[in-house]
């Protein structure tokens, strides 16, 4: 329907644009792309080096973002994307085409490939979108009680999960970062 409704306005002269779903266009990893530098800004400014990044995959704008610009930036950052949906390689090509879209927007080639330039994980996504697990529900309370910040029950939690288990298990040192990208709003309909 939205694809014929954007042919038709084309028809008439006009200039649809389309959002698609979680904005997971090239144009949408954009803002991503820019997070990578402030984020390098911030950890200069507090001293902070080997950061490791953990954010979601859904539909693979965010990730996209972050892996572009991370690899544009000479990949100061080791990046770990939880899908929070789909098995690894479904959300590896939602990233790969989305960082092409990207390219062709900025005319920048991406540096590598995706799985050469972050490290991908489905470990924690459970029945995948809209499906909270045991760990991600328990993460909700458990973030809210120990830092004061709420996130939601099936998207932002299970990052959480997966980043506190990569921790313990000792896959990760120095610095950690949480992406936390939103999701507010959700968690009142969730309770």
């Amino acid at each position: 329907f939205v694809e014929q409704l954007a042919r038709d306005c084309a028809a008439a002269g006009k200039k649809p644009y389309i959002v698609r779903n979680g904005a997971t266009t090239g144009r949408g990893a954009l803002g991503y792309t820019a997070a990578v530098s402030e984020l390098m800004e911030q950890c200069r400014r507090q001293g902070i080096e080997d950061m490791t990044l953990f954010a979601p995959g859904g539909n693979g704008g965010v990730a996209a973002g972050l892996v572009y610009g991370n690899a544009l930036m000479g990949r100061p950052f080791r990046l770990v994307i939880v899908s929070v949906e789909d098995e690894r390689e479904v959300l590896l090509e939602h990233i790969a085409s989305t960082i092409r879209e990207t390219e062709a927007i900025t005319g920048l080639p991406c540096p590598g490939r995706v799985e050469e330039l972050c490290e991908i994980t489905d470990a924690y996504r459970g029945a995948g979108w809209g499906a909270n697990t045991t760990e991600s529900a328990q993460a909700v309370l458990d973030f809210v009680r120990s830092e004061g910040i709420f996130v939601e029950n099936v998207y932002n939690s299970k990052v959480l999960v997966g980043m506190r288990h990569w921790v313990e298990q000792g896959k990760v040192s120095g610095a950690v970062c949480y992406l936390h990208t939103g999701g507010f709003g959700s968690l009142f309909s969730q309770y």
